[in-house]
């Protein structure tokens, strides 16, 4: 993602009993909500969202929108 994209976080979602391997990994868990689906659809996501910090970029503050499904 960092070499080859040259993005500055990997972002995923995951359920709460696994995330432990990705946290082992580096990854953070984001606060705030994630929301999922559009318009009425719309619903917030019941698992935890975690980033990949790939540089010096902070994570913005503030609620995330997928603006559709969470896979």
């Amino acid at each position: 993602m960092r070499d080859d994209l040259s993005l500055p976080f990997g972002f995923m979602t995951c359920r709460p009993e696994i995330a432990p391997v990705y946290l082992r990994l580096g990854w953070q868990e984001v606060p705030g909500p994630t929301v999922v689906g559009v318009g009425s659809e719309a619903k917030t996501y019941g698992g935890l969202s975690l980033i990949l910090p790939l540089g010096e970029t902070p994570w913005p503050a503030g609620s995330i929108d997928l603006r559709g499904r969470s896979w």
